[in-house]
């Protein structure tokens, strides 16, 4: 005769080792959504800073005296924001940079596909690339260790990806943030 006991015990201790793996799953499945929470939160708030930093910059070279200031405290950024046409267009170059920057970091961090980097860097990051003002500017931005260095498909080092995108850079890359 069968001993309903030890079936319905057995019955119990399976369905608690289904409750078992069950819970391991959603507790996974909750850190993957908390993480991804906090990247987006941490995405929002880069962009955020990033409206700020360009509106921050559409207003600096309309600050009284600050060429006199730039010429005396920072002459190498004075003589490139006067041979690419002043500050407005030496600000807009920025913004490229700071732009293609963002992309380059949300593709490191693999938040962007290998096809939308493709696109970015053969189409979009290519026709500023090639103006020999936008290269007087980035050039500068290099020098002064103003770009984020990594690979986003952590194969080259930075100086080749970015000159694969048409950048023509030939100093390194160094981050000082």
């Amino acid at each position: 005769m069968v001993d309903y006991g030890i079936i319905l015990g057995l019955l119990g201790v399976a369905s608690g080792a289904a409750s078992l793996i069950y819970s391991r799953s959603q507790v996974v499945a909750a850190r993957r959504q908390a993480e991804q929470a906090t990247r987006a939160t941490l995405l929002e708030s880069n962009r955020e800073i990033s409206v700020r930093l360009q509106q921050i910059r559409s207003r600096f070279f309309k600050v009284p005296g600050i060429d006199d200031e730039l010429k005396n405290s920072r002459p190498e950024i004075q003589e490139v924001v006067d041979s690419v046409g002043g500050g407005d267009v030496y600000g807009f170059f920025r913004d490229v940079i700071d732009t293609f920057e963002d992309i380059f970091v949300l593709r490191r961090s693999r938040i962007v596909t290998d096809e939308h980097w493709r696109v970015w860097t053969g189409s979009q990051m290519a026709v500023y690339a090639g103006l020999p003002r936008f290269q007087s500017v980035f050039k500068l931005a290099t020098q002064r260790g103003c770009l984020v260095s990594g690979e986003p498909d952590r194969s080259r080092n930075t100086r080749d990806s970015w000159r694969k995108a048409g950048f023509n850079c030939t100093v390194p890359f160094v981050h000082h943030r």
